[in-house]
């Protein structure tokens, strides 16, 4: 963590290059602020793709009690996908204004899938009556 002050030796070379206490920081493609991944065209694929990694993480953590063979009422289920698993999704969503439709649609399929599996619904069934069930 760099923690500078007016006073402290800061400065831009002619370069480009910034120097903080005579050392040069280099540049990345990407960097990590607050658990968000930031890319250099802001086009959030990371930190979608990173999302989505934890929110199966959580979910296979949890599967003993999401899967179709639980004997978990549905209700209790649902309270579960959305305390643990969709903060896991959503987690800096409100940074993802300008994010393409694609990386977004990635998200609602995942969700889908695991909304899918914890109440065991056949093929038929909409997704959005499974959102209306919960």
């Amino acid at each position: 963590m760099v923690e500078a002050t007016k006073e402290d030796n800061q400065y831009i070379n002619i370069n480009g290059n910034i120097n903080i206490y005579e050392v040069d920081v280099e540049w990345k493609q990407e960097a990590k602020y607050l658990g968000i991944i930031l890319d250099k065209q802001l086009t959030w694929k990371n930190q979608t793709q990173t999302s989505i990694n934890k929110a199966k993480a959580v979910t296979s953590k949890l599967y003993p009690f999401l899967n179709r063979q639980s004997h978990m009422s549905i209700s209790n289920k649902l309270l579960l996908i959305k305390t643990s698993i969709r903060p896991a999704l959503a987690y800096g969503s409100t940074s993802w204004s300008y994010a393409s439709d694609c990386h977004l649609k990635r998200l609602q399929a995942t969700e889908n899938k695991i909304l899918r599996m914890a109440v065991d619904a056949p093929w038929f069934v909409r997704n959005n009556q499974i959102f209306c069930a919960g």
